[in-house]
């Protein structure tokens, strides 16, 4: 691979032909077609990037690091539709 200037392509992501550990833990969690993530204040979301339509269970626990035990648990139950970029927006 031939790359000239200050771009970083798929330099970056091939060594030797071969993926760096990294591509292959993005792969594994990140590149997904479906996917849930919450911030702060319960803020959440659930995207649809797949060509099928799916039906989530969502269930979240909430921890508080000092004590080992869960705080709260939420449950939430919803269909995406397919295509790209479907989201859904909800609240813990």
């Amino acid at each position: 691979v031939v790359e000239y200037g200050p771009s970083r392509g798929l330099k970056q992501q091939i060594v030797g032909g071969r993926w760096k550990p990294l591509m292959y833990l993005l792969a594994n969690l990140l590149f997904r077609d479906v996917i849930v993530a919450c911030g702060k204040g319960g803020q959440c979301f659930a995207r649809n990037d797949g060509f099928n339509s799916v039906s989530l269970d969502i269930v979240v626990e909430a921890w508080n690091l000092d004590m080992p035990r869960s705080l709260q648990n939420h449950s939430v139950s919803l269909p995406l539709e397919p295509g790209p970029a479907q989201l859904r927006r909800f609240e813990l």
